[in-house]
């Protein structure tokens, strides 16, 4: 009897389980879409602005290890930015993607702050 049951409750589970599985996956299909898709556009945009930085940028050829220029401090920010912004991502949809994500998150940005910045 209490082998039944428990086969019952374990087929009652899946049933549910596939019920909502589509759900999900297709809310992260749409999130992971909304996430890709500036992702790219931050990668690309901060890939160039710093081969530009790192080339072209008078300022900080002069002074490779302490110059700084406007350039430099525009894409340190806009890079502070896309971190703030992936942590606030991944804070809302935290039930998608874990707490290994939101951690990962907060570590970029704790990370490349203290790098940029100090």
């Amino acid at each position: 009897v209490c082998r039944k049951v428990l086969k019952d409750k374990y087929v009652e589970m899946e049933v549910n389980a596939n019920k909502i599985n589509p759900l999900i996956s297709s809310v992260k299909r749409i999130t992971d879409c909304h996430v890709k898709v500036p992702t790219l556009c931050f990668s690309l945009f901060a890939s160039l602005f710093s081969v530009y930085c790192c080339f072209f940028d008078e300022k900080l050829k002069a002074d490779e290890l302490h110059g700084t220029s406007g350039a430099w401090t525009i894409c340190s920010s806009v890079t502070v930015g896309f971190f703030v912004w992936d942590l606030y991502c991944h804070l809302i949809n935290a039930w998608i993607y874990g707490t290994i994500m939101l951690v990962h998150a907060t570590l970029g940005l704790v990370t490349y702050s203290i790098c940029a910045f100090s």
